[in-house]
Formats: C-alpha cells, structure tokens, sequence
C-alpha cells in the first residue's frame, strides 16, 4: 500500500484526500455521538420536567376540590348566618319603630298627654 502511494503524485493527492476524509468522517462520528448523548439528556430532562408539572397539577387539582368541599362545608354555615343577621336587623327595625311609636309628640293638648306618657314610661320599665 505504502509503496502505490509513493509511486505517483496523483496516488499521493488520492491518499491524502482518503485521509482526510477518513477523519472528517471520524469527527462526524464523535460529533453525532456527543450529540446523541446531549439529546438522551435533554430527553431525560424533558421527561422529568413533564412528571414534575403532571404532579403539580394533580396536586393543584386535589386543593381545588378540598378547597371546593370547604366552601360547600361553609357555604349553609354562611348562609344561616346571614339570614341570622338578617333576622336581627329587622328586629331591630321593628323594635326601633315600636320605640318610636310609643311616645308621639302631641300636636294639640287635648288632655291624653299625661295617659300617653304614663304609657311610655311604662313600656321603657
């Protein structure tokens, strides 16, 4: 071999060519190689990544729904609540006017006036 690439100038020029592609060809390799590694970890990343979001959305669901019972569990505690609240600012409403109804001013002094605060001061006792 040694000695037909010796032999001419045209074998030498078609040797060093084979050469030369023979290492492009070796750092194609090396290079597809490293990439392919490169590619197996963003691969494995990627996958890690996708069950890390999967899980954060099961778990974002879960609170969702406790959150959800929650507010259902509070929901007729809230709601009795107001319509206590409710109760009580009519009552107050209506005790308020009672209030007001027992004791009137007299437009004209026609002789009740002393019945009619007798009566008020027993409704406040």
């Amino acid at each position: 071999m040694w000695k037909w690439i010796t032999s001419s100038r045209a074998n030498k020029v078609a040797a060093a060519a084979c050469a030369v592609l023979l290492v492009l060809a070796i750092a194609s390799l090396v290079s597809a190689w490293h990439f392919r590694g490169q590619m197996q970890a963003a691969k494995k990343a990627e996958k890690v990544q996708q069950e890390r979001a999967d899980t954060l959305e099961k778990e974002g669901e879960a609170k969702d729904v406790a959150f959800r019972k929650a507010m259902g569990v509070l929901d007729p505690a809230l709601k009795s609540a107001l319509a206590g609240v409710r109760e009580a600012k009519a009552s107050l409403a209506q005790a308020e006017a009672a209030r007001r109804d027992l004791w009137t001013p007299p437009a004209v002094d026609n002789g009740d006036l002393v019945a009619r605060f007798e009566r008020a001061l027993g409704a406040i006792k």
